[in-house]
C-alpha cells in the first residue's frame, strides 16, 4: 500500500501537509496585520510602532483565543524547525511572542509558493562525478561511508534525486596498443563475483611462467602469485561484465532511497570511449564484410550472366504456367459444370475440350485467346527481364502447339500445372539470391576502388565505406552500449539493491537539461504531468571541451561559466522565456537552468551562485523575481590514494592520472539542499572522510569491528528480523550507532562587504533592506545562539578610487527629470506627487506611504561619504544584531576591507567597528569580539584564527577580506592557499561580491556574497551584478573533512522587505511625477507663450503709433 493509499504523510511533506487549514489563517492573517517590509525588527524606530501585531489583535482577527493562536504557532513552529527559543528580540525589545510572531510571518512569506499555490517543503540532491567504479581505483570503502552518514544526517528521507555524472562504466579496451594497455591494466575486478576462480588463476601462472622460459627467468614468486589473484584474478574481460560489477557497486549507495527519489545517470568520457571501441571492433567486422564483398565482385560478370539465364528460364517457365494455368481453368469450368459425371478425364472425349478451348467451333484457331495471352505473357517477359524476349513468339508457338497436341487427360494436365509452379517457386528463389550476391557486388564497386586507391588504408583503420553504413555503424554503436545499461547496469542496481521501485534515469547527450519534480507530484503520480509547475531544473555538462579534447581541465569552471553565458545571451536574443510548466521544458534549453553540473575537469570542488540575467538598472525600471542559476563542479569519487599508487608503480598517460596530475587531489561529493524558506545550501564531503567513518574501529563482544561492518550486519538483521522485539532492539541499537557517527557542523555567520554608507541602485532593494533582511532570516533560522563564530570586514563603505572607479563620485537618483540628487528638484517632485495623487482622489494616508517610499529611495540614492555617517548607519542597522549575538555567545572576528583603507590616514576597520560595538571593552575583555593583526600597513586583513572543535585543540583556518582571484572569483582561492603553505584548514574571504565555495588540495573555503547593489564599475570591468544577501558558512566541528554554505539571497530579501509592494508604489508614484511633470511643463509653457505674445503686442503698438501705420497688412 502507498503512503498515499495508507493516509500517512511522507516525511519530506510535512513541512507543507502538517499545516491545516486553520494554521494557513493563521498565518495569512498574522501577515496582513504585519509591514509589508517585515525585516527591520532588529532596527527600532519607536516605542510607539506596533512593528509586531500581537497575539490577541491576531486572535480576534481569527475569532481565536490567544492560548489556540500560541499554541498553534508554537506547533508550526516545531513543523517548521524554527528555533523559537533563541529567536532575535532585538536585545529585548520584543517578547518571545513577538519574535516568533515575526519569525512565522517571514517564513509564511517565504515558504509561499505562488506557482504551486501551496508552501515548498525542503527537498534535497545528492551529487557525484567521475565514479570511477568498475576500476582498480574504485572508492567503495567511501561509497559505504557515504551511504552511513546520509542515513545518520537523515538525508534519505528527503532526497528527491541522485546524480551520477560520468565514470560510471570503466575503460573497456578491445582492441589494444600500447596506450590502451594502460587504460587496461586500470580495469578492475568484478564485483558481482566475489569468488576466485582457481582455473583461471592456474592457467593464468602457467601462461606466465611459460613466458619466463622462453625468456630464461625463473617461475613466478608466491608474491607475485599473490597479486595475481589480488588485482588480476576475476578482471572485468567484457562490457557485459563490467556492466553487472558495476550495478552491484552501485546498489548498495541507492538502496536506501525513497520511492520518489530519482536516480539519474550521466555520459560522459568513459562511455565515449567505450563506444569507440565498439565502433573500432565494428570497423573490424565490417573489414571482413567488404573482404567478402572484394571476392563477390571478381565474381560480376559470371553473375550477370547467371542472373541472365536464370530470368530468360524464368520467362519461359512463365509463358508455360500462363498457358498451363488458362487451360487447366478452363478444364476445370468445364468439369463443375457437367453433370451425372459426363465430364471425361482422358481418351477422345477429353480431346474434344483441347479442340474446343484452342479451336472455333468451324475448326479454326482462336486467334482471340492466343492475341490476348501473348500480350499478357509478353508484358510480363519484359518486366522480368528488363528488356524484350527476342524468341518469345518462337518459343510462344511451340508451348501452344505442344499442349494442343500432348496432353492427352485430366491427370496429365495437373501433373505439368503443379510441376511448373513448383518450378518457378525455384527459379524464383534462385534469382533473389543471386540478385542480392549481385546488387552487394556491384553498389561496392566504386567504393571498393577507393579503398584500393588509398595505400595507407591497412594501418590508418581508413576503409571504403558509404555514409548510409557509417549511419548504420553509429546507431549499432550507439544502440549497442545503450543496451548495457538498460539491459543489464540498471536492472543489476534494482537486483542487487532488492529495489525494483528504483526510478532510474539514463542521460546519453554530451549536455542536456532535466527536471526533479516537487516530491508530492512524484509521489501522486499527477495524469496531467505536462501542464504542472516545473521543478527544479538541472543542466549536465560533464566535459565543457567534449568536442575538442579529452583532457580534464584545470578552468572546467570557469568554461562551464563562459558556456551558459553564451546562451544566455541567444536566449535573450531570440526571446526566450524560463519554462513554467513540465511541458514546457526543453532538454536542449541550457538558459533557464537552476543548477550546473560539471564533474571531468581537474579543478576539485568549486561552485558559484549568479543571476542567471542580469536584474535591470534601466531609469524608471523595477528588477522583480530575479532567477539565480547555481554552477556546481564536482570532484570525482575515485580513490585517490589507490590511483596515485598505480601511477607511482608506473601506469602513466591515462586520463584520471592526468587529472590528479593536474591538481584534481581531491575527492568527494555534494548534497545540494533546496531549504522550504528558498535558501540554498551546499554540503560538500570529502570521500576521506567517508572512509574514516566506514574504517572506524569500535569493540564488540571483545573483538574489533569497523563501523562499515556494523552498519551493514545491523542492516542486513533488521531486513532479514521477523520478530518485532527483535526489530525494535536492532533499529534502536542502529540508531545509537548512527548518532555516534553522526557529523557536527559548526555555523559561521558572514557578515563582509556591508559597505554601510553606499548608495543604492533606484530600481532595485536598497542595502539596507539587502542587509537587514537577509540577517534577519539567517538569525530567525539558527537562533542567537546557532552560531560558534561571526566573521565580518568591510562594514564602511570608505572612500575607495582606483582605474576608472571613484566611490567618491558615485551616486544614483530616482529623478527621470533632472538626473540629480538636489534637493531643490526632489522636494518639487515631492510636491507634484501629492498634488498629482490628491487630484486623483487619494487618502492622506495613501499620499503619506508613496512619499514615504519615494523619499526612502531618493535618500538610499546618496552615498554618505563622512566618515561620522558611515559609522552611524552601522550603529542603526549592525549594532542591534552583533550585540544580540554576543549576548548569547557568539563571538566576532572583525577584519579590515580595503575600502576604508582607501581613505587617507584612515584608523583600522577593525578598531573603528570595536569601539562601535564595545566602548567599555566588555565584549574583548570577554573574548567576545576579537580583531586580528588589522592591515598591518597593507589594505586589506589576512589572519589567521582557530574555529572552536570539539576536542577543544581548535581547527587553524583564515580570515582574509581579499584572496587571489582568476577567470572566476573563486578559482584560484585554493591555489592562494596552498601556496603558503601553512596548517589552516579552512579559509574565509570576501570582496568579490559574487560568493563561492572550494575544496581543493586539502583547502576548503568560501567567499562571502556582498551586501551593495550594483555599481556601473561592474559591467565596466565585464561583470555582471553580483547576487546579494548573508551567508552562513559551516565546517566539520569534530574534524569531519565538510564544508558547508547556505545562502540568504535577492529572493530571501524581495520577500522579507516586501519589494514587490514597494516597486508597485515607486512605479506608480514615478509615473505620477512624469505625468505630473509633462502637465506642468506644457502649462508653464502656454502661460510663457501668452506672456510673450502680451508683451509683444505692447511693444508693436508702440511701434506703430510711433511709425504712423500698421506693421503688418491686414
Amino acid at each position: 500500500m502507498s503512503e498515499k493509499e495508507s493516509g500517512i504523510i511522507p516525511k519530506i511533506l510535512e513541512e507543507r501537509l502538517l499545516i491545516t487549514s486553520e494554521d494557513r489563517i493563521l498565518l495569512k492573517v498574522a501577515s496582513e496585520l504585519s509591514p509589508h517590509d517585515n525585516g527591520k525588527l532588529l532596527i527600532t524606530s519607536s516605542i510607539l510602532d506596533n512593528y509586531v501585531p500581537s497575539i490577541s489583535k491576531i486572535a480576534e482577527k481569527t475569532g481565536k483565543t490567544n492560548e489556540e493562536v500560541k499554541e498553534s504557532f508554537e506547533r508550526i513552529s516545531k513543523v517548521w524547525n524554527i528555533p523559537s527559543e533563541s529567536l532575535p528580540k532585538n536585545n529585548g525589545y520584543y517578547s518571545d511572542e513577538e519574535a516568533l510572531t515575526n519569525a512565522l510571518v517571514n517564513q509564511h512569506k517565504l515558504r509561499w509558493n505562488p506557482n504551486l499555490n501551496d508552501y515548498s517543503v525542503t527537498k534535497m540532491h545528492w551529487i557525484s562525478g567521475e565514479m570511477g567504479t568498475g576500476t582498480l581505483f574504485t572508492n567503495n570503502v567511501a561509497f559505504l561511508g557515504e551511504k552511513i552518514v546520509r542515513q545518520a544526517m537523515n538525508v534519505d528521507s528527503s532526497l528527491v534525486s541522485y546524480h551520477m555524472q560520468g565514470g560510471i562504466m570503466p575503460d573497456i579496451v578491445t582492441l589494444f596498443g600500447k596506450a590502451k594497455n594502460k587504460r587496461a591494466i586500470m580495469t578492475g575486478l568484478n564485483k558481482s563475483s566475489q569468488d576466485i576462480d582457481d582455473r583461471e588463476l592456474a592457467s593464468i601462472v602457467q601462461r606466465l611462467n611459460l613466458l619466463n622460459a622462453e625468456l630464461g627467468r625463473p617461475t613466478l614468486s608466491k608474491k607475485s602469485i599473490k597479486n595475481l589473484e589480488k588485482y588480476v584474478v576475476n578482471t572485468v574481460n567484457s562490457m557485459e561484465e563490467a556492466a553487472e560489477s558495476v550495478g552491484f557497486e552501485l546498489a548498495d549507495q541507492v538502496k536506501n532511497l525513497e520511492s520518489f527519489a530519482e536516480l539519474h545517470l550521466y555520459w560522459s568520457y568513459n562511455d565515449d570511449y567505450n563506444q569507440s571501441e565498439i565502433e573500432d571492433k565494428n570497423i573490424a567486422i565490417l573489414r571482413d564484410i567488404h573482404k567478402r564483398m572484394r571476392d563477390a565482385e571478381e565474381k560480376l560478370p559470371y553473375l550477370k550472366k547467371e542472373l541472365d539465364e536464370q530470368k530468360e528460364e524464368m520467362v519461359k517457365s512463365e509463358i508455360n504456367s500462363g498457358l498451363t494455368n488458362k487451360y487447366y481453368n478452363f478444364l476445370m469450368k468445364k468439369k463443375n459444370s457437367s453433370k451425372n459425371g459426363d465430364f471425361k478425364e482422358s481418351g477422345k472425349e477429353f480431346k474434344s475440350y483441347t479442340s474446343e478451348f484452342f479451336e472455333t467451333k468451324d475448326g479454326k484457331r482462336k486467334y482471340s485467346l492466343d492475341k490476348k495471352l501473348r500480350r499478357e505473357l509478353k508484358d510480363k517477359a519484359k518486366k522480368l527481364l528488363g528488356r524484350e524476349f527476342e524468341a518469345f513468339d518462337s518459343f510462344f508457338e511451340d508451348e501452344w502447339n505442344r499442349f494442343y497436341n500432348l496432353e492427352t487427360s485430366m491427370k496429365q494436365v495437373s501433373n505439368h500445372r503443379e510441376g511448373i509452379n513448383k518450378k518457378l517457386d525455384k527459379l524464383e528463389k534462385e534469382i533473389q539470391n543471386t540478385q542480392h550476391e549481385f546488387d552487394e557486388a556491384k553498389s561496392f564497386e566504386s567504393s571498393q576502388r577507393v579503398e584500393d586507391m588509398e595505400g595507407h588504408a591497412w594501418f590508418t583503420k581508413k576503409i571504403a565505406i558509404t555514409p548510409t553504413e557509417a549511419k548504420g555503424l553509429e546507431t549499432i554503436k550507439k544502440e549497442v552500449y545503450k543496451g548495457l545499461y538498460e539491459d543489464i547496469l540498471i536492472p543489476s542496481i534494482k537486483k542487487y539493491s532488492n529495489r525494483p521501485d528504483l526510478k532510474i534515469y539514463l542521460h546519453t547527450d554530451d549536455i542536456i537539461s532535466v527536471e526533479v519534480a516537487d516530491p508530492q507530484h512524484t509521489i501522486e503520480g499527477k495524469k496531467d504531468f505536462k501542464n504542472r509547475p516545473v521543478g527544479t531544473i538541472f543542466t549536465s555538462l560533464p566535459r565543457v571541451n567534449s568536442q575538442s579534447s579529452n583532457e580534464p581541465l584545470a578552468t572546467s569552471f570557469s568554461q562551464v561559466q563562459s558556456f551558459h553565458e553564451g546562451e544566455i545571451s541567444n536566449a535573450v536574443a531570440s526571446g526566450k522565456q524560463r519554462p513554467k510548466t513540465k511541458g514546457e521544458l526543453d532538454k536542449r534549453d541550457f538558459a533557464h537552468t537552476d543548477v550546473y553540473i560539471s564533474s571531468h575537469g581537474a579543478d576539485g570542488y568549486l561552485s558559484q551562485r549568479k543571476f542567471t540575467i542580469d536584474p535591470t538598472t534601466i531609469q524608471g525600471e523595477y528588477a522583480k523575481n530575479a532567477h539565480i542559476t547555481a554552477y556546481i563542479k564536482v570532484p570525482t569519487r575515485q580513490d585517490l590514494s589507490k590511483l596515485a599508487e598505480l601511477m607511482i608503480k608506473g601506469n602513466k598517460g591515462t586520463w584520471n592520472g592526468k587529472r590528479l596530475a593536474k591538481g584534481g587531489t581531491i575527492a568527494g561529493s555534494v548534497l545540494l539542499i533546496e531549504h522550504a524558506d528558498g535558501s540554498p545550501e551546499e554540503i560538500f564531503f570529502d570521500d576521506r572522510y567517508f572512509k574514516n567513518v566506514a574504517l572506524t574501529e569500535i569493540e564488540e563482544d571483545g573483538k574489533k569491528i569497523t563501523i562499515g561492518e556494523k552498519y551493514n550486519s545491523l542492516e542486513k538483521k533488521i531486513f532479514e528480523s521477523t520478530d518485532n522485539e527483535e526489530l525494535e532492539r536492532l533499529e534502536k541499537e542502529r540508531f545509537e550507532l548512527l548518532e555516534k557517527i553522526k557529523p557536527v557542523i559548526g555555523r559561521i555567520f558572514l557578515q563582509n562587504d556591508l559597505h554601510c554608507g553606499a548608495y543604492s541602485t533606484p530600481g532595485r532593494p536598497s542595502n539596507t533592506d539587502i542587509i537587514t533582511s537577509s540577517q534577519l532570516a539567517a538569525v530567525q533560522t539558527y537562533g542567537v545562539n546557532g552560531f560558534e563564530m561571526s566573521l565580518m570586514s568591510e562594514a564602511l563603505h570608505g572612500a575607495l578610487a582606483y582605474r576608472s572607479y571613484d566611490s567618491k563620485r558615485e551616486s544614483a537618483t530616482n529623478s527621470d527629470t533632472t538626473h540629480t540628487s538636489d534637493p531643490i528638484s526632489f522636494m518639487k517632485n515631492l510636491k507634484k506627487l501629492e498634488l498629482k495623487m490628491k487630484s486623483q482622489g487619494a487618502s492622506d494616508k495613501e499620499v503619506l506611504e508613496y512619499i514615504k517610499h519615494f523619499t526612502e529611495e531618493f535618500v538610499n540614492g546618496v552615498p554618505s561619504f563622512k566618515p561620522e555617517d558611515q559609522k552611524n548607519i552601522f550603529r542603526e542597522i549592525l549594532y542591534p544584531i552583533n550585540v544580540e549575538l554576543m549576548e548569547n555567545g557568539v563571538p566576532l572576528l572583525i577584519g579590515t576591507g580595503n575600502h576604508w583603507m582607501g581613505m587617507k590616514d584612515a584608523e583600522d576597520e577593525a578598531s573603528v567597528i570595536a569601539s562601535i560595538l564595545d566602548g567599555s571593552g566588555k565584549y574583548q575583555e570577554q573574548g567576545l569580539l576579537l580583531r586580528g593583526q588589522g592591515a598591518s600597513g597593507q589594505s586589506f586583513n589576512y589572519d589567521y584564527f582557530k574555529l572552536p572543535s570539539l576536542d577543544g585543540k581548535g581547527i587553524d583556518s583564515v580570515f582574509a577580506h581579499k584572496m587571489e582571484h582568476g577567470k572566476t572569483e573563486i578559482d584560484q582561492m585554493a591555489h592562494q592557499a596552498i601556496r603558503t603553505r601553512s596548517s589552516a584548514k579552512y579559509y574565509f574571504a570576501a570582496d568579490r561580491h559574487q560568493p563561492g565555495a572550494m575544496a581543493q588540495g586539502g583547502k576548503m573555503g568560501v567567499l562571502d556574497v556582498g551586501k551593495q547593489t550594483t555599481i556601473p564599475y561592474a559591467k565596466m570591468i565585464g561583470k555582471a551584478a553580483s547576487v546579494n544577501g548573508h551567508m552562513v558558512a559551516g565546517y566539520g566541528k569534530n574534524n569531519e573533512l565538510l564544508l558547508s554554505a547556505r545562502y540568504f539571497l535577492n529572493p530571501t530579501v524581495d520577500e522579507i522587505s516586501g519589494w514587490d509592494y514597494k516597486a508597485e508604489i515607486l512605479i506608480k508614484a514615478r509615473s505620477l511625477i512624469l505625468e505630473a511633470a509633462k502637465d506642468d511643463s506644457i502649462a508653464r509653457e502656454a502661460k510663457r507663450l501668452n506672456f510673450l505674445i502680451e508683451k509683444s503686442n505692447i511693444k508693436v503698438g508702440e511701434l506703430e503709433k510711433k511709425l504712423g501705420r500698421p506693421i503688418f497688412k491686414e
